[in-house]
């Protein structure tokens, strides 16, 4: 299984090298391959080093509050945990390319997230197919961030 998205990757990341030089978004307002790639593999490296820092650096935390970011990054710390030396697969869903029911369902899961804007969600899986978190993405600057999950944090707090 580990070899099959290894194959997956490599394959990804030449199709991305192959299409030349271009912006983050076509003119179709698509998402260059590379994008997600450079994403995945930051993401990857941190994940895999137990990196909170690269982690954090991540996360687009404009005017999030340290109690939200400490609550992220303590999230991350319990994921880690229950996948020691696990590197997650990742799948990601453009919010541009979805069609009109699967747009609308994947913004309202996003917005049960957080109130922020999001582009797109990167679900992560560390034990075969089953996804184990959502992340909310923004594209800026020509590379996806995390969102900060605030609803999610506030509805961790209540229990």
């Amino acid at each position: 299984m580990l070899v099959k998205y290894s194959i997956l990757s490599m394959l990804l990341l030449l199709l991305a090298l192959e299409t030349g030089p271009s912006l983050a978004q076509s003119e179709s307002g698509a998402t260059d391959m590379r994008v997600f790639e450079e994403f995945r593999v930051r993401l990857q490296a941190a994940t895999r080093g137990r990196d909170f820092s690269a982690i954090q650096q991540l996360y687009q935390t404009n005017g999030a509050s340290d109690e939200t970011m400490k609550t992220e990054l303590g999230r991350w710390k319990e994921l880690l945990d229950e996948n020691t030396n696990r590197t997650p697969g990742m799948f990601f869903k453009e919010f541009a390319k979805l069609p009109p029911e699967s747009h609308r369902y994947w913004t309202e899961y996003a917005h049960g997230l957080t109130d922020r804007k999001v582009t797109h969600v990167c679900a992560l899986a560390f034990q075969g197919p089953a996804v184990q978190w959502a992340l909310p993405l923004v594209m800026a600057d020509g590379r996806l961030w995390i969102v900060p999950s605030e609803k999610r944090n506030r509805a961790l707090r209540t229990y």
